[in-house]
């Protein structure tokens, strides 16, 4: 995770194309509550990862998201939605 300026922590990942890195926010559709992170990330492949983490959603509760990686960019999705 990083903090921004404001004070608000955003989940990110970091890719590597064999060359360089690139860092993407994962779940900032989903982290209204300004406090996301990521747990754990797993790659079968160069074009196949998923990040799992978390996020605080707009009533301020904990909730469970996964981040699903296809080669070029991350798909976001919330995992059974209710408090963690």
């Amino acid at each position: 995770q990083y903090t921004d300026s404001s004070g608000n922590r955003h989940a990110f990942v970091s890719v590597y194309n064999g060359t360089s890195w690139s860092d993407h926010e994962v779940a900032p559709a989903l982290n209204l509550g300004d406090s996301a992170s990521v747990d754990a990330v797993t790659c079968l492949s160069t074009s196949f990862c998923v990040a799992g983490g978390r996020y605080t959603d707009s009533s301020g509760q904990g909730q469970a998201f996964v981040s699903v990686y296809n080669g070029t960019s991350w798909s976001d999705h919330e995992l059974a939605a209710g408090p963690l």
